[in-house]
């Protein structure tokens, strides 16, 4: 028995027994107090009304109250019914490897595609009530991983916490950051067999036409040996768990600040895109308007423009009595900065007012 929830196996029988199946709410005196007492909802943090009234959200297994929520809230919290799964980079074309397996039967592929190459996700139905989604962290952290990695370290290294279940103490200062691998010279099975790390020129990328640094080609002889490698095969192995985990530590920090600063988890958005959409809308409570109005969605479409243009006056001094330097004998002045989209329509709007 674990949090109350049976962790193995249970046998019931008969009519008698249907009582423990699915338990009823049990609610201990404190907390039908802090129920009782409660004006909002725990989730959207919107008070109670009449038309959407509290309800005491519990475990339907265990019978144990978890907390107050509104009548919307409540229907909405359900166990997710889908996996998401993981990768750095993949909107790109490492994507196709796997979108091209995933035909292999008659089970639903859907896409979100960015362009007729590449893709901002896609999910593989299992079952109609059951898929794997696939994600690109890119899209939430456009740094390469190496880069991403070096950002979660400290003396401790207590921000490694999945590769910490994985690797000793002894083993975290080689694992901590990416590896060294080379991609061009691995182009065939054979050289999976090899038994000694290839020479530096192996590493060469004719991609960013970049020779690997003596540092970077030191940790991977030290790798090896640490590790006992025998072949490149293993070498490659363990590159790829290292990479694995890393993404994995980098991400579930993201998370871990994502929940901390808006209570959003980021394993359920697509991109940095919706997320901030969304904690837009939950901190400031605003409804968006429906734009079912021919002329306003033309309005938007018009003032549709390019990218960012910024015409800025290199040096602009202030003159009033909250600066410092304030001459009386001059006339008052202010210094406003405006970063405006729309910009034709602002402009107009403006001139109307003046």
């Amino acid at each position: 028995m674990e949090h109350g929830i049976p962790s193995k196996p249970v046998i019931y029988r008969g009519s008698k027994d249907f009582m423990d199946v699915a338990r009823y709410l049990i609610f201990m005196n404190e907390q039908r107090q802090l129920h009782e007492a409660a004006t909002r909802c725990n989730l959207c943090k919107m008070n109670f009304s009449h038309d959407n009234h509290k309800v005491a959200d519990h475990c339907h297994l265990s019978g144990k109250f978890r907390q107050s929520l509104c009548n919307v809230c409540n229907l909405k919290l359900q166990t997710p019914n889908f996996i998401p799964i993981f990768f750095h980079n993949l909107s790109n074309y490492d994507a196709h490897l796997i979108v091209t397996e995933l035909g292999h039967d008659t089970q639903a592929i859907r896409l979100i595609p960015n362009s007729e190459e590449k893709f901002i996700s896609f999910t593989k139905y299992v079952s109609n009530s059951f898929n794997m989604r696939f994600i690109d962290t890119f899209r939430f952290m456009a740094s390469g991983l190496s880069t991403l990695a070096k950002n979660l370290v400290t003396p401790d290294l207590e921000n490694f916490r999945e590769t910490a279940k994985v690797f000793d103490e002894v083993d975290m200062s080689l694992v901590t950051r990416k590896g060294v691998y080379p991609y061009e010279y691995m182009n065939s099975w054979e050289r999976l067999e090899e038994t000694r790390l290839p020479s530096e020129r192996s590493f060469y990328s004719t991609l960013t036409k970049t020779e690997i640094e003596e540092s970077d080609f030191d940790h991977a002889k030290e790798v090896w040996d640490h590790f006992g490698c025998k072949t490149l095969g293993e070498y490659s192995d363990l590159y790829l768990k290292i990479n694995v985990l890393l993404l994995a530590d980098v991400f579930e920090n993201f998370r871990d600040l994502c929940m901390k600063t808006y209570n959003l988890d980021a394993a359920h958005y697509f991109t940095a895109t919706g997320l901030s959409f969304d904690a837009m809308l939950k901190f400031t409570g605003q409804k968006i308007q429906l734009l079912d109005d021919y002329d306003m969605l033309l309005m938007f479409e018009n003032g549709i423009r390019g990218g960012l243009v910024q015409a800025s006056k290199r040096y602009a001094k202030a003159n009033n009595v909250m600066t410092p330097g304030y001459d009386v004998s001059k006339d008052k002045s202010w210094i406003i900065y405006q970063d405006c989209t729309f910009f034709f329509f602002f402009l107009n709007l403006l001139i109307l007012i003046l």
